[in-house]
């Protein structure tokens, strides 16, 4: 059974906190109480839309907090075991060739410094300036980072180790509605419809993930199609009550 998500009923709902609250606060300013009537009925009170200027603001906290706003961004949300800091330089040069106004947000560290490796590659590349390593970020404060990516890339490369595994990182960028390029190995695959919820590439072509990150930066339409469709998909059919019946029936099958 792969790794899955909490089951939700609204994946922007639950997956980011902002929005949670604004609910809450809605649900009291109607008279409910958020306790015994956690979910609204959009029908009959359409909160999505009042979320709008929420959501602006909800994504702009971490751009303020790194002077990013106007800038194209790439989320990277990492251990760094997954792929080669070498192909990972080249997916950056590739893109700061075809678009030099983007800006790399780095969630997470290595296991053996690769994060100070990178920072050092990249000075030596010229691409100092355009990356922010936001190192260890607590869990509750990851859906802001979510938020504020234009698209996340997610290296693969295909090694024996790479196909056996269930990506929970990668779970969470598309579960919070993140456009995601990624690696076509193993899970990944299944995680991802290419084309519908995000993008799968070839493993160990830089330049197609460069490809696909850049056509995701440059349309908006289809980088708010992705995401939204990435958090319906993986929340529907990843989620833990789903998987956890298909556990049932396997065990039953062999009674």
């Amino acid at each position: 059974t792969p790794n899955g998500v909490r089951p939700i009923k609204s994946p922007g709902n639950a997956m980011k906190a902002y929005y949670n609250w604004e609910n809450e606060m809605a649900a009291v300013g109607a008279g409910l109480d958020p306790m015994l009537q956690p979910s609204l009925d959009p029908a009959k009170f359409p909160l999505w839309k009042d979320l709008r200027v929420g959501e602006r603001e909800f994504e702009s906290r971490v751009r303020v907090q790194y002077h990013l706003f106007g800038y194209p961004l790439v989320l990277l949300y990492t251990r760094f075991f997954e792929f080669r800091l070498e192909f990972l330089l080249k997916v950056m040069l590739e893109i700061n060739h075809r678009l030099p106004e983007t800006r790399w947000l780095i969630v997470g560290r290595g296991f053996f410094g690769e994060e100070d490796r990178l920072a050092e590659m990249a000075r030596q590349a010229g691409l100092a300036e355009k990356l922010v390593f936001a190192g260890w970020v607590k869990k509750e404060d990851l859906p802001y980072y979510f938020a504020a990516a234009n698209v996340a890339v997610y290296p693969y490369e295909d090694t024996p180790l790479n196909r056996t595994k269930c990506s929970v990182k990668l779970l969470d960028l598309l579960a919070a509605g993140v456009p995601v390029v990624a690696g076509n190995v193993g899970q990944n695959a299944e995680y991802i419809q290419h084309g519908r919820t995000g993008f799968l590439v070839v493993a160990d072509s830089h330049r197609a993930m460069a490809h696909a990150a850049l056509t995701i930066l440059s349309e908006p339409g289809v980088q708010r199609t992705l995401g939204q469709e990435a958090a319906r998909y993986v929340n529907r059919q990843f989620c833990w009550d789903e998987l956890v019946k298909n556990v049932e029936a396997a065990y039953r099958a062999n009674d």
